[in-house]
């Protein structure tokens, strides 16, 4: 299982692929929207995405839209794990569009450390 870690903040990136190796995770990680976006296709067996919300070239509510308009992986998880700005998270309406799921997740359903 290969997960995606989409971060601008090298210690964040590399503390989070050591935490996911140590549980037998491979990882993948990309700077930016950009760089994610074109190593998504590149990733075998690419399960989940961990992604960042401010970064530089392509944020990542962009790289979300992007993914999701791509047929292979729309329906790949993503996960905000690394978020710390609090007050710049999504709000659940943004996540139902950007994630593609429909109105049947609960309230809350995309708070830290859960996957939408």
């Amino acid at each position: 299982m290969s997960i995606l870690i989409v971060e601008d903040n090298p210690v964040n990136a590399r503390l989070l692929a050591l935490m996911l190796s140590a549980q037998g995770y491979q990882t993948v990680m990309a700077r930016n929207g950009l760089d994610a976006l074109a190593a998504v296709p590149e990733t075998p067996d690419l399960q989940l995405i961990s992604t960042d919300y401010m970064m530089p070239e392509m944020d990542g509510f962009e790289f979300i839209v992007k993914v999701r308009a791509l047929p292979t992986f729309h329906h790949v998880p993503i996960s905000d794990p690394l978020t710390q700005h609090f007050f710049l998270r999504p709000t659940r309406a943004e996540y139902i569009k950007l994630s593609d799921h429909g109105t049947d997740k609960e309230p809350g359903c995309c708070s830290r450390n859960r996957y939408c």
